[in-house]
């Protein structure tokens, strides 16, 4: 007599599926009034050079009380973008389309991000153009999560670059001179040829003493 039919274990339902996560603006609006004063000036400084700084300074009409324009350096520049901002969010689009511009559009627009997502993304911005790209992206996230991954990157750089004297004062970095910098690249090549080129003979010697070691080896073998 056959026993009863052993029944299957039911599946567990799946649960809901997680939300889709949203994307940000294309454009590459960003919420840049949230930052810190200090967050976003650095932003700014490692973001635009000069010119674009000082063509936005123009264009907001800004002013510092005492102070020319004309003469205010990269930092100040930077400071006054970015109390603008803060002040009044809508002259953020200076900001954006200045980066627009130079970077021919956000990266990852059609690509949604987690925190983990963002984490890994600033990590490979390297240098100060990669790094600008990165934050953007991140700092356009429609997530405040993410968003907030960019502050400790954007606190370490105002520590790196806008430490205090010691007598407390900003200090005005010094952004490298574009020939000077691909001066001192090309050097660091022609350093690195020279060293591969040194190690190639090395390890051409060693292969030439090894081989004339073992036909001396076979040779006195063969005498005995």
């Amino acid at each position: 007599m056959a026993g009863p039919k052993e029944k299957k274990p039911r599946r567990k339902a799946a649960g809901p599926a997680a939300p889709a996560r949203a994307l940000p603006d294309p454009r590459g609006d960003a919420p840049l009034e949230e930052l810190s004063r200090d967050a976003l000036s650095v932003l700014l400084y490692v973001g635009l050079l000069p010119k674009e700084a000082r063509g936005i300074v123009k264009a907001l009409g800004v002013s510092i009380p005492g102070f020319r324009t004309e003469g205010l350096n990269d930092v100040e520049l930077c400071d006054a973008i970015a109390d603008e901002i803060r002040a009044r969010p809508a002259t953020r689009s200076h900001v954006v389309d200045a980066l627009r511009a130079a970077f021919r559009g956000m990266p990852l627009p059609d690509v949604p991000l987690d925190v983990p997502g963002a984490d890994d993304l600033l990590a490979v911005g390297s240098s100060d153009h990669g790094l600008t790209f990165a934050l953007w992206r991140v700092l356009a996230d429609p997530d405040p999560a993410v968003r907030a991954r960019a502050l400790p990157v954007l606190e370490r750089l105002a520590k790196d670059y806008y430490g205090p004297s010691p007598e407390g004062a900003r200090e005005r970095p010094r952004k490298d001179d574009p020939a000077t910098r691909i001066a001192e690249l090309e050097a660091e090549v022609e350093r690195q040829r020279a060293l591969a080129d040194q190690r190639a003979d090395e390890v051409r010697r060693a292969k030439d003493d090894g081989a004339a070691r073992l036909e001396s080896a076979r040779k006195k073998g063969e005498e005995q």
